[in-house]
């Protein structure tokens, strides 16, 4: 376990990178919808080749008084394994992933998500 602790870690960084980058060029209103949502790093999912998941009711179908909290998790098992040769391709992946996981929060369809690159 520990040596997946040290590469979990490693995903975590680059998440975390991923989201600098996305607040140091989001408009206010935008950050106040990314606090809103945690987005956390996981290990594996049970599906074992998900990149990512959004939970929860999204933004636009609801005021989420009544529901679960939403919350995004990043896999890193499958991340790695698809960009661990390349760390500027796992960069890219895990931007991808996180936008396309915010943007299931917002309420994109995957048709959506394509036309703005996060699919």
């Amino acid at each position: 376990m520990q040596h997946h602790e040290g590469l979990l870690q490693h995903v975590e960084r680059i998440v975390e990178s991923v989201l600098e980058h996305i607040r140091s060029e989001a408009s206010p209103a935008f950050l106040e919808v990314l606090q809103s949502v945690p987005i956390r790093v996981s290990w594996d999912s049970a599906e074992h080749n998900k990149y990512g998941e959004f939970f929860g009711v999204p933004l636009n179908l609801g005021d989420g008084r009544d529901s679960a909290p939403s919350a995004i998790i990043i896999y890193a098992r499958p991340l790695l394994e698809e960009g661990h040769k390349d760390e500027g391709r796992l960069f890219a992946i895990v931007k991808k992933t996180v936008m396309h996981e915010i943007g299931h929060f917002l309420g994109l369809d995957h048709a959506e998500l394509t036309e703005r690159g996060w699919n």
